[in-house]
């Protein structure tokens, strides 16, 4: 504590290696102070950035080339924030407004196009299939809702017509439906449609459908359910599929008590008569 401060210049290196320019950014230490008690100089400042020699402007390096080997990985995928949020993507594209831009991924979810995840969207089977109808029209682009947007804000400012605004849109509508009409279905988007509330485990067809997931077991035709939700825990699919496959799950946090209204921690088990019970650590 009594040492001086560590100082250091932050230095941007262009490298020309045979005609190529490699760049490299970092530090370079001017006066150790209390970093002179620290062994390893090797390793990155907590602040992510290297340490450098120090070189003059000219200088010759002898340097070693490598390659190394390693994968891309995708973009981030949206998020709620990300795409509803201020600087968002929906504000970036001028689509909604700030007070309507959440509604709208509510609304995407409600009707099954998109699924949340740990925050994270998804597009559904439904979801592809509206967006392979709508991708090669007007109605799939962004641009027409922010157009519609900025027409709006003309018309609350006594500029615009909602005459106008309320026929073009007719006239709009109609122009997709006949369009629509002469559009051949992607067959397989179509099926995979139709069936993404139904999943096979093995000798078990499982289809989601209200409050419950209604299970078939194919070899003797029985039909039973196991609720959505249960003692206020919402149950997943993958947990009803690890209920099939290994007739019981973890242990399990979240549900709560009908009488005592406490939280308490259990293992769901089925038995051999389809029966879904509790069990305890």
């Amino acid at each position: 504590m009594f040492m001086g401060d560590f100082l250091y210049e932050q230095t941007n290196l262009t490298l020309e290696v045979n005609g190529l320019s490699f760049n490299a950014s970092g530090n370079v230490p001017m006066e150790k102070g209390w970093k002179a008690l620290t062994s390893d100089e090797s390793k990155k400042e907590k602040s992510g950035t290297d340490l450098l020699p120090s070189v003059c402007e000219g200088e010759t390096l002898a340097i070693k080339l490598s390659v190394k080997d390693k994968q891309t990985k995708p973009p981030k995928r949206l998020t709620d924030g990300i795409l509803v949020g201020k600087g968002g993507v929906m504000d970036k594209l001028g689509l909604g407004t700030p007070a309507t831009r959440s509604s709208c991924v509510e609304t995407l979810i409600a009707r099954e196009y998109i699924t949340s995840e740990k925050a994270e969207l998804f597009p559904t089977e439904k979801g592809k299939l509206l967006y392979e109808l709508t991708k090669e029209t007007l109605l799939g682009k962004p641009e027409l809702t922010a157009n519609w947007e900025k027409y709006l804000h003309s018309i609350s400012a006594g500029k615009g017509s909602r005459d106008v605004f309320i026929s073009n849109i007719k006239t709009f509508i109609s122009e997709v439906i006949e369009q629509q009409k002469q559009t051949d279905l992607p067959s397989q988007l179509l099926e995979e449609t139709k069936n993404m509330h139904k999943l096979t485990v093995g000798s078990y067809q499982i289809e989601e459908k209200g409050k419950v997931f209604e299970i078939t077991q194919t070899d003797n035709q029985t039909t039973f359910v196991v609720f959505k939700t249960i003692a206020s825990k919402k149950i997943t699919l993958k947990t009803v599929e690890t209920l099939l496959t290994k007739k019981k799950t973890a242990i399990m946090k979240g549900f709560i008590s009908a009488k005592t209204k406490k939280n308490f921690n259990a293992g769901l088990t089925l038995s051999s008569d389809n029966k879904v019970s509790f069990y305890f650590k």
